[in-house]
């Protein structure tokens, strides 16, 4: 419907600076033309758009326009309310209460949504909400923290950073921030940290607003990488998809997949995950993860040993 795409276009445009014509009729897959009469019919309704001429040239909304209520539908506001729950559930946050508040005097405030998620599980433990909030707070105040941290190598050092950003990803909590001893950008799992604190030393370096800074990260990190090849029943492939993210299935003769999957050798959740599958997943390769599993079900066998009835 045309209100819709109108409304679409105010709301990409207030996300960005100047946009050109052809940009526009390319996302909203229309023609240059029908893109201009959109324009006109926007401005007819009162929000200020401004043509820019030039080869950098394009549309803009004024800087003194915001979004108001008359340019967000219920279903909007639904969406954005489902997002904030969702974050409050894991975060703990009485500035995110608040904010759904003034979000329900926006919208109305009995819609009762259809959809529900519950990020609950993700808070881990006490120790890593209160070191989400100390975080969050250094982030805001341009405050450098300190603290031990315990690699998978199980290696402790002391560390003073400059935070960046927190992510949360693998069913886990991670620090994005620059190391001043290694002046790097690093990642950080907050299960691994201890003795967290905020100090009153200020940023000593101006960081870019970069997004994919997490990924760009994790795609150069340096821990050895392993591929993992493994037999399972069709019957379990979903249970493994849900503890194992990433496996990549392909059909087997009979009643078996082939699953690979490419893991970090230091890390210990995939090896729990295996040995929690039992029998029901048999290690294709790499021979050295099949002897380790044998060696640790050893171990294990080695301490519950019961004498036949």
């Amino acid at each position: 419907m045309k209100i819709e795409r109108l409304l679409a276009i105010v709301t990409y445009l207030l996300n960005r600076d100047v946009v050109s014509g052809k940009d526009l009729a390319e996302k909203f897959e229309v023609s240059e033309r029908t893109i201009q009469r959109d324009i006109e019919s926007i401005n007819l309704a009162g929000i200020p758009i401004i043509s820019i001429r030039g080869s950098n040239g394009g549309y803009k909304i004024l800087d003194n326009y915001r979004l108001s209520k008359q340019t967000s539908t219920e279903k909007d506001l639904e969406w954005i309310m489902l997002a904030l729950n969702s974050l409050n559930s894991v975060m703990e946050d009485k500035n995110i209460s608040n904010t759904l508040e003034k979000m329900k005097s926006i919208g109305n405030s009995k819609v009762s949504p259809n959809i529900t998620v519950d990020f609950g599980v993700a808070k881990e433990n006490k120790k890593v909400v209160e070191f989400i909030k100390i975080i969050e707070n250094a982030i805001f105040n341009k405050r450098k923290i300190e603290f031990s941290y315990i690699n998978a190598e199980n290696y402790a050092t002391v560390r003073i950073v400059e935070p960046i950003s927190l992510k949360y990803k693998w069913y886990s909590w991670y620090l994005v921030a620059y190391c001043t001893e290694k002046k790097q950008y690093r990642i950080f799992k907050l299960l691994r940290i201890e003795n967290l604190k905020k100090t009153n030393l200020q940023y000593e370096n101006t960081h870019e607003d970069n997004p994919n800074l997490f990924d760009d990260l994790m795609n150069n990190d340096k821990r050895k990488p392993i591929d993992i090849v493994f037999r399972c029943n069709k019957g379990i492939s979903t249970a493994v998809s849900e503890y194992m993210p990433g496996v990549r299935f392909t059909e087997m003769a009979g009643d078996n997949y082939k699953g690979e999957l490419t893991v970090f050798e230091s890390e210990r959740m995939w090896f729990a995950f295996l040995l929690s599958f039992g029998a029901d997943i048999e290690v294709l390769e790499p021979e050295h993860l099949k002897r380790r599993l044998v060696e640790h079900s050893r171990k294990i066998i080695s301490k519950y040993e019961i004498p036949d009835i």
